[in-house]
């Protein structure tokens, strides 16, 4: 990992004055970092940038409540949230139901989970 220099640095008889950028072996950077001499810089490759969020879909009010209602009476929490991951649904591990609900509607997800949950129905239903 490069490092700035804070101060002026001497290292095998050169001189590196403040702001000069090093690449030492890490030891060595670590020292002059633990004794305030120098500080890590922060490259490209380090900086990592989150994934995008996922689109969130405009849905209207009737059609939104349909959807959730569904959901609500098709799944339990546990079982919602194991198939909204699988689906790729983005949510915090200890959300609500409700909340979890509402990140699988609004980002589009509700009608595979729903139709899932619908030929698994079908699957179990007796053939006559």
């Amino acid at each position: 990992m490069p490092i700035e220099a804070l101060e002026m640095i001497r290292h095998n008889n050169e001189k590196y004055p403040k702001g000069s950028i090093l690449s030492l072996a890490d030891n060595e950077e670590a020292r002059l970092i633990k004794l305030k001499a120098a500080k890590p810089v922060i490259t490209a490759e380090k900086v990592q940038i989150p994934a995008p969020a996922p689109a969130l879909k405009t849905i209207d009010d009737d059609l939104f409540n349909e959807l959730k209602d569904a959901l609500e009476e098709n799944y339990n929490r546990a079982d919602l949230a194991r198939e909204a991951k699988k689906a790729g649904v983005i949510f915090e591990t200890d959300a609500l139901k409700n909340d979890i609900i509402e990140a699988v509607i609004l980002q589009g997800k509700a009608d595979e989970l729903l139709e899932d949950e619908e030929d698994d129905e079908q699957d179990q239903s007796p053939e006559g």
